[in-house]
């Protein structure tokens, strides 16, 4: 109606079959579509109107002017594109469908499964060749060939901050390729097959998320605790000491990451294995305080420095564990009186610095006695073998 509303002073209202003449109806009007039949059917006209090749038939083209005949050939053209416009909702959902970037139907019939004998040594052989060897083909693939986790690994791998935030966009790809298993293949064990690719694609991309946002916060963390003469030094003479761009807020941020219909909560992930690696990082660093003399106390008042503005900075986006009930569990101190660090402490204190040290006044400090041993050698545990990002985050730190 021209209102939205029908018209009180309609005849039909007050109970007459028929309306009156002096009444009429005014219908708005409105812009419609044409249908697919109309558009192929004036395409189809129009196009044999202006087309050259008539198979030795007349046409028309000749006997319309220039004007005409270059507004009909732009029509034509540009109604091509109709038919994608009528269907609007269809076309952008094969425009967005990337599912065809996981299918690898060309590679699974290469394989088939089957069994190849192939002889590693030229020679004169036969049936019976000790050096004939059978090579059997198989129709499973690594993820490495899959494209999304393809895409996905170079990302992680480059470690480029502009590209940091898309990480999770060819993860998508599973979910383009899980529909189109279900929806056009109806194959049940094609989605098993994305399922279970995407189940071991997601821990590793968890992994690889977790250890890289670690080694992060864990190199802003000591290069903030560095001293700014120092590190101010260091970068005049060409040794980098800071710690990279990295722009992993967004990602810690996500807590409903939709994967084959599932919402997984990343931020969660990512937390349980950030609260591993602080304990594995705590241990590690009393467990190399034991393995030295008591001079490491210095290093290791410093690594809990460092671990502690890491858990700082980590715990604006992510739920960790308490610090300083990390700090006691690793340091055995829950149950037991005393922790590791006293006990070795008080160790040293008696077996190493008591009977080998002597103070000096001029500097107030402790040196140990050259040539000269007034106890038994100290026998101590090997340090641990840890990596850089345990430690201080990087090797450049560590050797700062």
């Amino acid at each position: 109606w021209a209102r939205g509303c029908e018209p009180q002073q309609d005849p039909i209202l007050r109970g007459k079959k028929d309306g009156e003449p002096s009444f009429t109806i005014k219908v708005p009007r409105r812009n419609v579509g044409p249908s697919s039949t109309q558009l192929y059917m004036i395409r189809t006209q129009l196009e044999a109107l202006i087309s050259d090749k008539s198979g030795g038939r007349r046409t028309l083209r000749k006997e319309l002017d220039a004007n005409t005949l270059l507004q009909i050939e732009g029509f034509h053209t540009q109604s091509k594109y109709w038919g994608a416009l009528l269907n609007l909702s269809d076309s952008l959902q094969k425009c967005c469908d990337l599912s065809q970037l996981w299918y690898r139907e060309f590679y699974l019939e290469m394989t088939m499964g089957r069994k190849v004998n192939k002889c590693m040594v030229r020679h004169q052989h036969n049936e019976e060749c000790n050096d004939l060897i059978t090579m059997e083909k198989r129709i499973q693939f690594p993820i490495e060939m899959s494209m999304p986790w393809i895409l996905t690994d170079h990302i992680l791998r480059s470690k480029e901050p502009a590209m940091m935030e898309y990480v999770l966009y060819p993860l998508d790809l599973y979910n383009d390729s899980a529909q189109y298993a279900l929806t056009v293949f109806k194959k049940q064990f094609l989605y098993d097959e994305v399922e279970a690719e995407v189940n071991l694609c997601f821990d590793q991309f968890v992994y690889k998320l977790s250890e890289q946002v670690y080694a992060h916060y864990k190199q802003l963390a000591a290069s903030m605790l560095l001293d700014k003469r120092y590190r101010a030094e260091c970068a005049a003479r060409g040794a980098s000491t800071s710690a990279g761009a990295g722009r992993y807020a967004s990602l810690l941020r996500q807590r409903h990451v939709s994967l084959l219909g599932r919402h997984v909560d990343l931020c969660a992930l990512v937390a349980q294995r950030i609260n591993a690696d602080m304990h594995r990082a705590l241990d590690a660093a009393v467990a190399k305080f034991e393995a030295g003399d008591i001079t490491g106390v210095i290093e290791l008042e410093g690594l809990i420095a460092v671990n502690r503005l890491c858990h700082k900075l980590l715990s604006r986006y992510l739920t960790l564990d308490d610090f300083e009930a990390i700090l006691r569990e690793s340091d055995h101190g829950v149950l037991a009186p005393y922790g590791r660090v006293t006990l070795h402490v008080f160790w040293e204190l008696n077996y190493d610095l008591l009977p080998n040290y002597c103070y000096n006044a001029a500097t107030d400090r402790f040196v140990k006695c050259r040539g000269i041993q007034f106890a038994a050698g100290v026998v101590r545990e090997r340090p641990p073998q840890c990596g850089h990002a345990l430690l201080w985050g990087s090797k450049q730190l560590s050797l700062a």
